[in-house]
């Protein structure tokens, strides 16, 4: 599988969504306000993937179910978990024939920093933070792939406040028990 790498995203994102299936880590989703375009990354599938299957596989991903491939992407679901997926064609390709994202709604509120670092400091002390899925790992791996956004930074700041620590590594492993 190719990748495009250093893509700049078709939507401004936020970290506005708290993931359930990552014990409610906040999560980069696109944005109606606010937030910033990303850089990011194409998954390029092989030309023998049609575009229904590109979907589905999108979805599945999208709601930890990779491996499931009864699941199939359903573009009339609705509800605050309903994952949709958006198109980009021709020249807004990035010189592909077609381009897949996902959208799913915020669910955060309200959307500020100290908020933000609550349910990634909480994430880390469940079994998310075991598995390093959590909200504090999330934001490490997202400011390591140089994407900010206009929360990151405060987002940053107030979880080393209120762990009490000097960098995320030892947030996180502040948050652990083990």
């Amino acid at each position: 599988m190719d990748r495009k790498q250093g893509v700049q995203t078709p939507v401004r994102v936020e970290f506005a969504r708290s993931s359930h299936s990552r014990d409610g880590t906040p999560t980069l989703v696109p944005v109606r306000d606010g937030g910033t375009q990303v850089k990011a990354v194409v998954l390029v599938l092989d030309a023998d993937v049609s575009l229904e299957m590109g979907k589905d596989i999108l979805c599945r991903r999208e709601i930890n179910a990779a491996g499931d491939l009864g699941h199939r992407y359903d573009p009339t679901a609705s509800g605050p978990n309903a994952v949709h997926i958006g198109e980009l064609r021709q020249e807004d390709a990035f010189g592909l024939d077609v381009v897949l994202y996902s959208v799913i709604g915020e669910n955060i509120s309200p959307l500020i920093a100290e908020h933000l670092a609550e349910l990634a400091i909480r994430s880390a002390r469940c079994q998310a933070g075991r598995e390093r899925r959590d909200g504090i790992s999330y934001l490490q791996n997202a400011l390591a792939n140089g994407i900010r956004t206009p929360l990151s930074e405060a987002y940053r700041h107030q979880i080393l406040l209120k762990t009490g620590t000097a960098s995320l590594t030892e947030a996180w492993a502040a948050c652990r028990p083990e």
